[in-house]
């Protein structure tokens, strides 16, 4: 504290440093390991914004609600989000990507958050 009394002008410029570090910190929003900020990407079909892709995955799926626009999958492990293989419920942002999926399939998807898949394609083996 000497230091800052013989010299306000340094005092002045940390207080500086602190505050503008600190809004700049809370923005970004990092939580528990996962990525501070989603892109957004623009679909060049419609120009309409979407958000990339949380994480991707692949599972095999147990039960399939097009109606309730629900899918339960065995997935393996996603790095990106620090999960560990298990079973879960996801709902699909459009139950369209539902359509031709059945119990048993091999699946790739997308995760739109958590909780919500985007696409969902159906892994052909040997190709």
């Amino acid at each position: 504290m000497l230091l800052f009394r013989h010299h306000p002008a340094l005092l002045l410029a940390a207080l500086i440093g602190v505050g503008v570090s600190l809004p700049v910190a809370a923005q970004t929003g990092h939580v528990h390991g996962k990525p501070a900020q989603r892109q957004v990407q623009v679909n060049r079909n419609s120009g309409a914004a979407e958000k990339a892709p949380l994480a991707t995955g692949q599972g095999v799926v147990k039960s399939v609600d097009q109606h309730k626009r629900r899918i339960t999958l065995a997935h393996e492990a996603i790095p990106a989000l620090n999960w560990p293989p298990m079973t879960m419920a996801f709902t699909v942002a459009d139950p369209a990507a539902l359509e031709g999926v059945k119990v048993g399939d091999r699946v790739s998807f997308d995760l739109r958050d958590e909780m919500t898949l985007g696409a969902v394609r159906v892994v052909v083996e040997g190709k």
